[in-house]
């Protein structure tokens, strides 16, 4: 991290490290990583993706960056496959709503908390390749199960008869992959780290992923 700090003082992105004054109290709780998968776990997940039905959405967390709330309320009028851009306005928020003595959870659809979070980001090709059968594959799914009922909200990723995902079936589906390859542990959000560390890899500019993984300030990034 003190590396990343550096770098950014020398590229005048920030003025000084803000690491330099810190003085790390000498406690046991130690301090809980970030965690992105390396090149060869990012392979084996996205092996063992195939005939997942959720592998179009892992993988266009894995190559976007998006967060879930993100991904489950993202709809088709927000894609543009001829372009190749995701356009973010919206995150779903699954709420409990207590009323009458009943309690249940809903999904609140709301524009992100900060003006970061709205953003425009590039799709690889081979992503949209994925997009456009997960289009297709869904289209006929509606014209079997009657095309005014299905998916209404027309959502990129939807629950197989057309409703919104549920946070906690992607997050089972996640583990249970993650299992089968010995990620036990290892967190959804893992997938967006994931993304924005090949960024940095590849050499792409701190303050372009900064942008597209929608974070409201390049320290949060570095």
């Amino acid at each position: 991290l003190d590396i990343f700090f550096s770098n950014a003082v020398k590229n005048d992105l920030i003025h000084k490290n803000p690491l330099d004054a810190v003085n790390i109290p000498q406690s046991q709780k130690q301090v809980k990583e970030v965690r992105a998968l390396t090149r060869d776990e990012q392979s084996a997940y996205m092996k063992a993706l195939d005939n997942t039905r959720l592998k179009p959405l892992f993988l266009t967390c894995l190559f976007t960056g998006m967060r879930m709330g993100e991904l489950m309320a993202l709809d088709w009028n927000h894609v543009d496959l001829k372009k190749g851009e995701i356009k973010v306005e919206f995150s779903f928020k699954e709420t409990r709503i207590h009323d009458q003595g009943k309690s249940y959870w809903k999904l609140l659809k709301q524009p992100p908390k900060t003006s970061s979070g709205l953003r425009t980001i590039p799709i690889p090709q081979e992503i949209i390749k994925l997009l456009k059968a997960h289009k297709a594959t869904q289209d006929t799914l509606a014209l079997r199960l009657g095309k005014d009922e299905f998916n209404k909200e027309k959502l990129v990723f939807c629950s197989e008869v057309g409703s919104p995902l549920s946070s906690r079936n992607i997050q089972r589906t996640h583990y249970s992959i993650c299992k089968k390859i010995g990620l036990e542990g290892v967190g959804f959000h893992a997938l967006r780290h994931t993304f924005a560390t090949r960024m940095i890899e590849e050499n792409v500019p701190v303050k372009t992923v900064q942008y597209w993984i929608g974070h409201s300030s390049i320290e949060i990034t570095y």
